[in-house]
C-alpha cells in the first residue's frame, strides 16, 4: 500500500530551522494518509471535527469525474467536490477538515 508524501526531501531542508512548523506539516501529512488507507479500504464515510458535518464518498454521476464527496449536515446534502484520483481527494478531504468514521458512527447518512 502506498502512501502520500506531502513533504520532499528539499521541503524537509527548508524546514530544519522550524521544528514546530515542520512537525504540523508531518501531523498533516500523516492525517491524509489515513484518510487516504482509509479510502483504499473501500471505506467511505468521514465526520468533520465538530461532528455537525459528514461526508460520503461515491463514484461520481458525471462521466469526466472520477470520485465525488458529498457533504451532508442534519438537514440533508450541503455540497460536493470531484478529484481525479484517490490521493488527490484524501488530501482535499483533509483540507476540509475531515476524518474517516465508521458507517455505525454516522449521524446524518445512515
Amino acid at each position: 500500500m502506498s502512501s502520500i508524501q506531502l513533504l520532499t526531501d528539499e521541503d524537509l531542508e527548508f524546514f530544519k530551522d522550524e521544528p514546530m512548523l515542520l512537525k504540523e506539516f508531518q501531523t498533516s501529512e500523516r492525517k491524509v494518509n489515513e484518510i487516504y488507507k482509509h479510502l483504499l479500504r473501500g471505506e467511505t464515510t468521514f465526520v468533520s471535527s465538530n461532528k455537525e458535518r459528514e461526508l460520503l464518498v461515491h463514484n461520481s454521476p458525471e462521466p469526466s469525474e472520477f470520485k465525488r464527496a458529498t457533504t451532508f449536515d442534519k438537514y440533508g446534502p450541503i455540497g460536493h467536490f470531484a478529484r481525479d484520483n484517490l490521493k488527490d481527494l484524501a488530501h482535499e478531504i483533509h483540507i476540509y477538515g475531515f476524518q474517516p468514521i465508521s458507517r455505525s458512527e454516522l449521524n446524518h447518512l445512515y
